[in-house]
């Protein structure tokens, strides 16, 4: 009794004092205590900080220290107080602010609010768009189909916004890029995608499509049900299921 006295009392006793206590496995080897994660100390903001063009956008990052600990940050606008000219996701800063106007932009440790970096950037004068790129350049595309289009407005640091169209008319349909070829446009014809540059109508790219063929699957085979040994017949499908094109399976000499 008086043994296990005296083992609790230099437990206690070293507690006391700040004594490391290291426990021990069943064959008496020690084992460390766990190490707490390793939490966020700093946060660096990536970028180039010279004046920003008016309607202009910019691409920041940040790198958060130390070594190994979530990169993940979150974005915001300090000054002037958040608008619909000047707005920052994921690092992308976006400002059609009069020039001369100061931002802010901070990036916090997700999780550690007291852990960020602070940059500020100057609206300058407005670039004015010359022409647009748009691509893919030349592609082809079915009828009903949809291709997906992309626009960059030049020269580097010129407002990115644009407005879309096609011509003719009933070819097809165009919202933010996304292309939809009519049902009814036939193989062999072209469709011209055009973007413009908003408030610069001199500022135009184009792309051409061609309307091709149905894309055509045939299949044919067996299958088994109940052991017996049906016919599977294929037929051209156009990618779309209309027009009454499917697939269809032989049962007892019907089709379902």
């Amino acid at each position: 009794m008086k043994n296990t006295t005296k083992f609790f009392g230099i437990i206690a006793l070293a507690a006391l004092i700040g004594l490391g206590i290291v426990s021990c496995t069943g064959d008496n080897t020690p084992v460390e205590p766990p190490q707490p994660p390793a939490t966020p100390t700093k946060v660096t903001i990536l970028g180039v900080t010279d004046d920003l063009a008016r309607g202009g956008q910019r691409k920041f990052t940040a790198t958060v220290e130390p070594s190994g600990v979530s990169q993940d940050v979150e974005w915001s606008i300090i000054s002037p107080s958040p608008r619909g000219d000047i707005t920052i996701v994921n690092g992308l800063l976006v400002a059609d602010a009069e020039p001369g106007t100061s931002i802010t932009i901070r990036a916090t440790a997700k999780g550690y609010p007291t852990v960020d970096d602070e940059k500020t950037i100057t609206v300058g004068q407005p670039v004015t768009p010359t022409d647009v790129t748009v691509t893919p350049q030349n592609v082809e595309v079915s009828a009903g189909g949809q291709r997906l289009f992309y626009a960059t407005v030049n020269p580097e640091g010129a407002p990115q916004k644009v407005e879309w169209s096609v011509e003719p008319d009933e070819a097809g349909s165009i919202t933010d890029g996304l292309l939809t070829v009519s049902e009814g446009a036939q193989p062999g014809n072209t469709i011209t995608v055009t973007a413009t540059a908003v408030n610069h109508p001199q500022a135009i790219g184009t792309a051409t499509v061609t309307v091709s063929e149905p894309s055509k699957v045939e299949l044919t085979g067996t299958v088994s049900i109940d052991g017996v040994a049906e016919v599977l017949w294929g037929v051209p499908w156009n990618g779309n299921c209309t027009g009454g094109h499917g697939l269809w399976i032989s049962l007892d000499g019907g089709k379902i």
